[in-house]
């Protein structure tokens, strides 16, 4: 979960009384807001590494019908293929998980560019619809806002004048 304290006097356009704001204040509330944010991108960055090191484990996980599907010539019409897209998140063409995020479209394009240019050595267009770009975005917001909680703001001049809590 990440934490983080509100910061209403931080920016234009939410700061209520900036005529008054000390420059203490200011940048309590800027250095607060930029640790947020490292916050916020450490949360995917592990979430991007986490997904790299489960990338396509059904195929590790079920290797023999990885195998016996990729043989057969009807990969796609297989069991295991069902059970790939189904448990894997990354397969953006062939099924879009209610709760798509970012997360899964940067995985796709990853695993599109490096299939392309480590199988035939050339690039093809990675499009995906629009629909699922906007459905990431929305889910990605969601998810973030779900992973943070807010604490109240204090002053820096009550905190210096007062010390810490203890």
């Amino acid at each position: 979960m990440i934490e983080i304290t509100k910061e209403p006097n931080a920016d234009s356009r939410s700061a209520k009384e900036y005529d008054v704001l000390p420059k203490e204040q200011l940048r309590s509330a800027t250095e607060s807001h930029i640790g947020h944010v490292k916050d916020g991108l450490k949360f995917f960055a592990d979430m991007l590494n986490e997904s790299g090191a489960n990338h396509d484990h059904t195929k590790l996980d079920r290797f023999d019908e990885f195998h016996k599907a990729l043989t057969s010539g009807k990969i796609k019409n297989s069991d295991w293929y069902e059970t790939h897209i189904n448990k894997e998140r990354h397969h953006l063409i062939s099924k879009v998980h209610d709760d798509v995020n970012l997360v899964d479209v940067f995985e796709h394009l990853v695993d599109c560019v490096m299939a392309a240019l480590s199988r035939g050595g050339e690039l093809y267009d990675i499009d995906l619809p629009n629909e699922v770009l906007q459905k990431a975005h929305k889910n990605t917001v969601n998810l973030l806002k779900k992973n943070v909680t807010i604490t109240e703001s204090y002053n820096i001049l009550d905190r210096l004048i007062d010390g810490p809590d203890l």
